[in-house]
Formats: C-alpha cells, structure tokens, sequence
C-alpha cells in the first residue's frame, strides 16, 4: 500500500489520506514519466520535423483564418477582461519569427 518505508497509520481515515496521497504522488511520477517520454507532439500526436514547422507557419501566415483559429486555441480571456495566452504559444511564434526573419526580432 505504501511505496515509503513508513508504517501505515492505524485509524481508517488515516489511512485513506495516507493511501489518496500515496497514489498523487504515483500518478505525477507516471504523468511526468509519460511526458518526458513522448516529449512535444504539435500536430495531433505525431512528430513533426523543425522544418516542417517552419513550413506550416509560414502557410499559416498567408491564412488569417486559420492564424485566428490558431490563436483562439492557445488564449483564454477571464471574468475580469484579462487575456492569457499559452507561454509555449508565445514561445514558438517568437522562434518561428525569429528563423522567418534571419534571427533577428
């Protein structure tokens, strides 16, 4: 029940705590595992190459509708007018800009 050397505590709530905080702690070891893993799959789960990244961006900057869907995707807007936008977002679009243009931004 335990993956730590620790005795299991005796009362039943006890030991429900003991055991839910048991399997968070599991289940984030596994998640992370999973993550590292698989690593980053842009285009619905399947590798894609940095050239084919670059390719895609640059037709996605001729489709405005498609860059808005795109944009749409990775923002969210709070109750108090807010927006926030996905860090890894804002993170490959300053990398793509950057090769669009010659490194220079």
């Amino acid at each position: 029940m335990s993956m730590t050397n620790k005795a299991s505590p005796k009362a039943l709530a006890d030991r429900l705590d003991h055991a839910a905080k048991e399997l968070g702690i599991r289940l984030f070891q596994k998640r992370k595992a999973l993550l590292s893993a698989i690593g980053e799959r842009p285009m619905g789960g399947l590798p894609v190459s940095e050239n084919d990244r670059y390719i895609q961006y640059n037709e996605l900057l001729q489709d405005p509708e498609g860059m808005a869907e795109l944009v749409a995707k990775n923002v969210r807007a709070k109750e108090d007018g807010r927006v926030l936008v996905r860090k890894d977002f804002v993170k490959t679009i300053n990398e793509m800009e950057s090769q669009r243009r010659g490194g220079v931004i």
